[in-house]
């Protein structure tokens, strides 16, 4: 029995590994408009970390955080990013 959950278990990473990377597909330009911006500030670090569990000081793509004055995007799941790294 062994032997035969060690043939699936490799036949399933052969599998995945021929279908390549899964993404989801990006947002578009009218979802990404309605989203709230703002320049990032020490009200804005504070209230983001009274709101959650999660430390919100660091952009969720780039994951370098963020200087003060910098244009961050919140996301309706609450995780925010730097503006730019949402692209063009």
């Amino acid at each position: 029995l062994r032997r035969e959950q060690e043939m699936l278990l490799e036949a399933v990473a052969r599998s995945m590994n021929e279908a390549g990377p899964r993404q989801a597909p990006p947002a578009s330009k009218s979802s990404l408009k309605g989203l709230k911006a703002f320049a990032w500030d020490e009200q804005v670090a504070s209230s983001a970390r009274n709101h959650s569990t999660e430390d919100k000081r660091e952009c969720a793509i780039c994951l370098y955080p963020y200087e003060r004055g910098q244009g961050v995007t919140e996301m309706p799941c609450g995780h925010m990013m730097h503006s730019e790294c949402l692209g063009p």
